[in-house]
């Protein structure tokens, strides 16, 4: 069996342990539980709603690592809220005829 390995986390630069049973069959991870627990999904992003209006419909996220993004009221989730300024949302992106345009919150 695998002895413990220290790795450290490519995102935030922590150390971490690798236990030897986290490593039957798995992969050697590139960051930390804590970096992992934080990161979006795959195929998702994340960033800050920079404003909303319901009366609009409308308003803009401003993900981690890019220009602002246009969201829509018919891309968000059914059931949830709309989004407040400030708050942090996970996304995808889709091409539309005008643009980017983000969706699924």
């Amino acid at each position: 069996m695998a002895d413990d390995q220290s790795i450290r986390c490519a995102e935030c630069d922590t150390p971490f342990i690798w236990t030897a049973g986290e490593q039957a069959g798995e992969p050697r991870p590139d960051v930390c539980p804590a970096c992992r627990l934080l990161a979006p999904a795959a195929g998702r992003a994340r960033g800050l709603v920079k404003w909303f209006s319901r009366a609009k419909g409308y308003g803009f996220i401003t993900p981690i690592d890019g220009p602002d993004l246009f969201v829509h009221k018919s891309g968000l989730a059914a059931g949830y809220p709309f989004p407040r300024a400030g708050q942090l949302v996970e996304f995808t992106l889709a091409h539309r005829q005008r643009g980017i345009d983000t969706v699924t919150r």
